[in-house]
This record gives C-alpha cells, structure tokens and sequence, in this order.
C-alpha cells in the first residue's frame, strides 16, 4: 500500500515536469524559432536542470508531441464510454488536429510525419479493432497511410472544412477501399 502511494507520487512529479518543461518551450516559442532555443534555455525557464529534459525527452520535437499524445489519452478515455467506430476516432482525429495549439510548429518545420507517427502508435490498436479481423496488415498500412494523405491536404488548404465533415468523407473513402 505504501509502495503504491510512492509510485503514484512519483508519476505525479514526472507529469509535473513534463508540464513545466512544456510550458517553458511553448513561451520561448512563442519568442523565438524553434532552432534557436537550446534545451538549457528551457530548463532554465521551466526551473528545472537540463538532465531533467533528457530524462523525459529525447529532443524539442518530443516535447511537443507529449502534448499530442496527453490530448489524445484524455478524448481516448471519453471515446471508450460507447463502443468505438470508424467515424469516432476520425473526428476524434480531426478535432484533436483542428484543435491542437502545437499543430503550426509541425507543419512550419516540416515535421508532420512525426505527428502522424505518433498519431498511428497511439490509435493503431483502436484502428485494429474496429477493422475486421480479416484485413491483412498490408491494407491496414495501406488506410493509414491514405489517411494521413487526406489529413495533410486538408492542412495544407487551411482546415477549411468541419472536422466531422474531413471524418465522414475519410470513412466514406476507407469503407470503399475495404469492399
């Protein structure tokens, strides 16, 4: 019992770093260029020491995308409520993009994939899932790809379109490829 009490302690801690070195790379970057921020000068800002950062965080680029991930846990939880389908998880997608205060930094420095990346990691076993069992890894990689395809053209002319309305058009693409 108190074993448990010092590791949720501890997450605690961690989480809170994590906030703290993220708030301080947000306000540098609302300052300066990505490439002209050192990790020193975000340890410095967020009050912790530089192995502090490494520690939770490979490069500037992970900082971001713990964000991402943080954002997509919490809708996740909420989505689990009901049972989750195709159109689900894509507005979900779409919303979270829509909606992302980081989203800029990607696409300005050319770093969309890693977004994307981490986008398949996180929701790859909820895609699994809703798929049947019997579409092969091939095509499984074959949608993912098409759908961060139609997720970079969307970005690309300005999100113009309602996130459900970017969900329903990708589902109606993907369920036509699975026939």
């Amino acid at each position: 019992r108190k074993r448990g009490r010092c590791i949720m302690k501890r997450e605690k801690q961690i989480n809170e770093s994590k906030e703290l070195i993220f708030k301080a790379f947000m306000q540098l970057l609302n300052r300066k260029n990505e490439e002209d921020i050192t990790l020193t000068e975000i340890a410095e800002v967020a009050g912790v020491g530089r192995m502090t950062i490494y520690r939770h965080f490979k490069e500037k680029e992970d900082i971001l995308l713990y964000k991402v991930q943080q954002y997509y846990e919490v809708g996740k939880r909420q989505l689990h409520d009901k049972n989750l389908t195709l159109l689900d998880l894509l507005a979900f997608k779409y919303n979270l993009i829509k909606e992302s205060p980081n989203l800029e930094y990607f696409y300005k420095n050319n770093k969309l994939q890693s977004l994307f990346d981490t986008f398949r990691t996180i929701y790859s076993a909820d895609i699994k899932n809703i798929f049947p069992p019997s579409i092969d890894a091939y095509t499984v990689a074959f949608i993912l790809s098409g759908m961060d395809a139609i997720t970079l053209l969307w970005l690309q002319n300005g999100k113009n379109e309602d996130p459900m309305k970017m969900a329903q058009l990708t589902a109606q693409i993907i369920k036509r490829q699975l026939v």
